[in-house]
């Protein structure tokens, strides 16, 4: 076997291995930065599940343990719903006092009249109570639409999360086997 033979055998077990080498890395990689809708294969319907009684519940922030009760069935994807909120910054927040609302309702004032279900003025929450306050007020529950947008958005980010685990899956080990090359190349 002449000296370019032997050169190109070296090159082409550089290559195979670094191919080799990528697969292995990028499976390492997907498993450490994997989304959790991929990481738990039921965890789309907890998502939607806690999005549509959260979004239409009168009061906007309980603990999660009452939010556990209001959604009625324990998570598929996750030992307690706790761990579904905050795996899910996108949709949930935890506020210091360990209550958790969506973060589309947090975002809206609290002036929602839970028992006459209508907005109320700052002039009429002048004349409640601390008690009214604490016990009545709340920010309005999602509408319909509004439900139906977050959870398009969960389907969404399930969608483009198994997009980018197949790219992941295809590039890496090509770059590693270009490496690999250029390695072979270098040493030969």
């Amino acid at each position: 076997m002449n000296k370019k033979s032997k050169n190109k055998i070296t090159i082409l077990g550089f290559f195979i291995t670094g191919i080799v080498i990528g697969i292995i890395g990028s499976l390492v990689f997907l498993g450490k930065n994997e989304s959790p809708y991929l990481k738990y294969p039921d965890r789309l319907g907890d998502v939607v599940a806690a999005l549509f009684v959260m979004g239409t519940q009168e009061f906007d922030s309980h603990t999660a343990e009452k939010w556990a009760e209001y959604i009625g069935v324990p998570p598929k994807s996750a030992p307690l719903w706790s761990g579904i909120f905050l795996e899910h910054p996108e949709f949930f927040r935890t506020s210091e006092e360990n209550k958790v609302s969506l973060v589309w309702r947090r975002a809206r004032n609290r002036v929602w009249d839970t028992k006459t279900r209508k907005e109320i003025s700052q002039e009429e929450l002048k004349n409640w109570s601390v008690d009214e306050i604490q016990n009545r007020l709340s920010r309005e529950p999602l509408s319909a639409e509004e439900t139906t947008k977050l959870i398009e958005i969960a389907i969404n980010l399930q969608t483009q999360s198994i997009a980018r685990r197949e790219e992941l899956r295809w590039f890496v080990p090509f770059l590693v086997g270009i490496v690999g090359l250029f390695i072979g190349k270098i040493f030969k």
